[in-house]
């Protein structure tokens, strides 16, 4: 199912930091994110917008706008409009910094294998199905993406966990939707380059257009393997009993 994505304090102190995004990029969707909290007061098609945007269809807001149902006039939907708003204000945008990506720009997808082993180390595959800016999707409407595309996976440390890759049409990949599909050949997988990331339900963030593209790739974090085995347990009679490193 198509997700939207967002930056928090980590990638943008990276973003803005070491790959040099342009601090009105930030501005603009701080201002985007900001407004459409202070336009959800304003009417009840405006209060929906909001609130479409916060949820994953658990409750079909367009239905109760359709059916005249008021949110202002209701006493728990209008409670729930404003503990929406208060809980993106002080948490998400104030205390984590969680800036909404546009759906038509960048998803959170789950990573995948590439079972046919066409893509090539640097490439990945990713078929987007068409997703506004209101949360509506149409799920018959659907886009591979191609081009240079941004990468990256929370948490992210240090620069090398945001990559620049290609993304690539493959035909034989046109089944996977939603997904970030990438290679299984190359001396080392791309999800581990991505936060030491992997193929368990990891789920990944990728950028397609916008001002948040990055140019390139700085060196991956490196994961020492640590020590061979753990210390073993002394025999009683030497005396000396030392601590056992799980």
């Amino acid at each position: 199912y198509p997700r939207s994505a967002m930056l928090n304090r980590q990638l943008i102190m990276i973003l803005d930091d070491a790959h040099k995004i342009a601090p009105m990029e930030f501005y603009k969707t701080f201002q985007e994110s900001v407004s459409l909290i202070a336009q959800a007061c304003s009417s009840d098609s405006n209060a929906v917008t909001f609130l479409q945007t916060l949820s994953t269809n658990i409750i079909r807001w367009t239905k109760l706008e359709e059916a005249s149902i008021s949110i202002f006039g209701e006493p728990f939907l209008k409670m729930i409009l404003q503990h929406s708003m208060i809980y993106r204000l002080k948490n998400d945008i104030k205390r984590k910094e969680r800036l909404t990506l546009s759906p038509t720009v960048a998803r959170c997808a789950f990573g995948v294998i590439d079972e046919t082993r066409i893509l090539q180390p640097g490439q990945i595959f990713f078929c987007a199905t068409k997703m506004d800016d209101q949360k509506n999707v149409y799920v018959n409407d659907v886009t591979v993406i191609t081009g240079r595309v941004t990468v990256f996976r929370n948490p992210a440390m240090q620069p090398g966990d945001v990559r620049v890759f290609d993304a690539v049409d493959v035909p034989s990949l046109h089944h996977i939707k939603d997904c970030v599909v990438f290679p299984t050949v190359g001396n080392r997988s791309h999800a581990d380059e991505l936060s030491g990331g992997d193929y368990d339900g990891d789920e990944y963030v990728i950028i397609w257009s916008g001002g948040f593209m990055i140019r390139h790739n700085f060196p991956p974090m490196d994961f020492p393997s640590g020590l061979a085995s753990p210390a073993r347990l002394r025999a009683p009679e030497e005396g000396v009993l030392l601590n056992i490193i799980s």
